[in-house]
């Protein structure tokens, strides 16, 4: 681990920050393209009216600026840029490009090339662009990055401090952003590339991503550790909110030895790969809620794990689907690094974890709480060897299973010389056994669980079904003295469904004791005057169910759901009423090929007609619909086309073509200008 964030951070120092200038700066403290900024040349740096300076405002203009001279600082480091004055702002306007030639004197350590250097506080923002063959900004105190777009073909950001991005692009193929001492936050920010060995990396800062779109592949190399967002040993905080997340890493996706990762309404995928394949490292705790994610582990010599962590694991609210998978030592989904001293709590989500290796864990924990949630779980361990497979694994802790779902699928050696055997639930505690209350469970393995429930806490009737065969063949009765032998364990809770009219009238057979799919009924309610059926929902005013079935997990109540009747009438002013329900036509017509007419959101229509074309321009003189094509000139399949080119977002050469053919050039651009 120390080795990594060697490793990090000489990367961050590979270019030297400069701390002193051989004698006083005159002028402002500002070079560009080794030209010093004077009051002189202030207005026009260059003498190419690209770059400008407003002392006052301490504002630097790069307005579409292509700078290739450098700064050639004491401490050996050349930069299309030098700064050394409070709070500069760097203002883009169009395309910009610093270009470093390579040092190929001996003075200048290769590396050590930069676009911006700052020795203070610096914002970049403004509309424009900025695009660098090196190292783009490197600060020694805080640096913001607002509204524009910054791209490099090596590392983007670097400072001693603080890393604002707002409303921003940034993308650096060999690195993204890093500080050792500050925070990075971005917001509302984009990044398509980032990272070929470092993403975003702070020492002792904290973290933070909100409503952004982040990609970052790490290199595929096996022989070093490329991550694309890491925490070091300074035990801050990664939190991520409102955002999708694209990481791609050689052993680690996500690192924090030391802090806590916070994940809110986050969507993507994270993979791994490599000699080890570790999706998530936190020594903290960790909490989702909200999440869709996607992981992927796959390890070559050492373990894989999806959401590692030394805290406890919070999922509440979310979908994830983990697959870890390694030649070699353990395959775990969810748990602890070493040792299984995490606590898991899951609610109301849905996972999917699917683990293969010599050993193969789906939760490997002190204690594990899954409450109204799905969870379905494969482990595969070796056929051979000493591993074992569980899908979940307590320590010292419990197991509880209130409500949902939990399958468990566990494969692996019948029993070890060393070790525990494989089993789908497997507790170390002898003392305590496994809570299940309400839940819906199916263990099929070696073992289905090592310790006999108790059932008394289901709350509720409940069945029963055990064989001495994975296939489920040949029932056979499940008690504490043939608990080893079970092989295929389903406890299923009984559900009760009560139909509710919902001022329908008449009665319907309300079902009781029912498990798996239950196919919805055919109503037999009178209908409430002036009303139909529409059909069920699990609320008075909640949503149709969709389909003819639905799978339950819960008593549940149908509620029969109403839709007006239109049976018109017309009063003396033309209005059309029907029932309870009052038409409303709107201002809007509504036209086919046929005609023009207006419609009532129930589907009735009104003033309906034929099109009319006076003027013979192509369009309805009454709705302005497009006339049939047939018998039209030149000039008024111009103007259809326009239209329709027009409504499509300019797309389509076939379409475009066309239009051209028929009218010049000039007349369609006025056109669109006029539009």
């Amino acid at each position: 681990m120390k080795k990594i964030f060697c490793i990090l951070l000489t990367l961050l120092l590979t270019v030297p920050l400069v701390t002193s200038v051989s004698a006083v700066i005159p002028g402002y403290g500002l070079y560009v393209g080794g030209i010093e900024v004077t009051a002189q040349n202030a207005a026009d740096v260059l003498g190419d009216g690209t770059v400008s300076y407003d002392a006052e405002a301490k504002t630097l203009t790069l307005n579409n600026a292509n700078i290739t001279g450098t700064y050639i600082g004491d401490d050996m480091f050349a930069a299309g840029i030098y700064a050394d004055i409070p709070d500069l702002t760097v203002k883009l306007v169009g395309e910009n490009r610093i270009t470093i030639p390579i040092a190929s004197d001996s003075l200048i350590p290769d590396g050590s090339e930069v676009a911006i250097v700052s020795l203070q506080n610096v914002e970049i923002s403004g509309t424009g662009k900025l695009w660098s063959n090196t190292y783009v900004v490197l600060g020694v105190q805080d640096l913001v990055i607002k509204d524009c777009e910054i791209s490099t073909d090596w590392i983007c950001l670097g400072t001693m401090g603080d890393v604002t991005v707002e409303s921003a692009t940034i993308s650096g193929k060999e690195g993204l952003v890093s500080t050792e001492h500050g925070n990075i936050t971005l917001k509302n920010t984009t990044v398509p590339d980032g990272g070929n060995f470092m993403g975003i990396y702070t020492e002792t800062g904290d973290i933070t991503i909100e409503s952004c779109n982040v990609t970052i592949y790490g290199a595929t190399a096996v022989d070093e550790a490329t991550i694309p967002i890491a925490l070091g040993e300074g035990g801050g905080t990664f939190t991520v909110k409102d955002s999708v997340l694209d990481l791609k890493g050689n052993s680690f996706a996500i690192l924090s030895p030391v802090g806590s990762g916070v994940f809110e309404n986050v969507s993507g995928k994270i993979e791994t790969a490599g000699n080890a394949a570790y999706a998530m490292m936190f020594g903290g705790n960790v909490s989702m809620k909200g999440c869709d994610l996607e992981i992927s582990c796959r390890a070559t010599d050492d373990a894989a794990c999806g959401i590692s962590t030394m805290g406890d694991i919070n999922i509440e609210e979310s979908t994830l689907k983990i697959e870890t998978r390694t030649t070699d030592e353990s395959a775990i989904c969810i748990g602890g690094m070493e040792s299984p001293n995490t606590n898991v709590n899951v609610l109301d989500s849905t996972l999917e974890l699917k683990a293969s290796g010599p050993n193969a864990v789906g939760f490997y924990t002190n204690g594990v709480k899954l409450q109204q949630s799905i969870t379905k779980v494969e482990a595969a361990a070796s056929a051979t060897g000493t591993g074992f497979a569980a899908g979940v694994v307590a320590g010292e802790g419990r197991v509880l299973v209130n409500g949902g779902q939990l399958e468990v699928l566990a494969t692996g050696p019948a029993k070890v010389e060393e070790g525990p055997t494989t089993a789908c639930i497997l507790m170390g505690n002898e003392v305590l056994v496994p809570e299940l209350i309400g839940a819906d469970v199916k263990l099929i393995g070696n073992q289905a669980i090592c310790a006999y429930p108790d059932l008394t806490l289901y709350g509720r009737e409940y069945g029963a079904f055990a064989s001495n065969d994975v296939s489920g063949a040949g029932e056979t009765d499940f008690t504490k003295e043939n608990i080893e032998a079970i092989r295929f364990l389903h406890i299923y809770p009984l559900y009760e469904v009560k139909i509710d009219g919902n001022g329908g009238e008449g009665e319907m057979f309300e079902s009781e004791l029912l498990y798996g799919e239950y196919t919805l009924p055919e109503n037999a309610f009178t209908a409430p005057d002036g009303k139909h059926f529409r059909g069920w929902s699990l609320s008075a005013d909640g949503d149709l169910l969709e389909g003819e079935s639905i799978w339950l997990r819960d008593d549940i109540t149908l509620y029969a759901i109403w839709e007006s009747e239109y049976e018109e009438t017309t009063d003396a002013g033309g209005e059309t009423t029907g029932g309870d329900h009052t038409h409303d036509f709107g201002d809007a017509w509504k036209y086919s090929a046929d005609g023009h007419y207006k419609e009532c959101a129930c589907g009735e229509k009104q003033h309906s007609g034929a099109h009319t074309d006076s003027n013979g321009n192509g369009f309805c003189d009454v709705c302005g619909g497009v006339m049939p094509a047939e018998g039209l000139g030149a000039g008024a399949i111009v103007g259809i086309v326009v239209a329709a080119v027009l409504a499509v977002g300019l797309g389509g050469f076939a379409v475009v073509w066309f239009a051209v053919k028929k009218k010049t050039l000039a007349d369609l651009t006025a056109v669109f200008r006029k539009k």
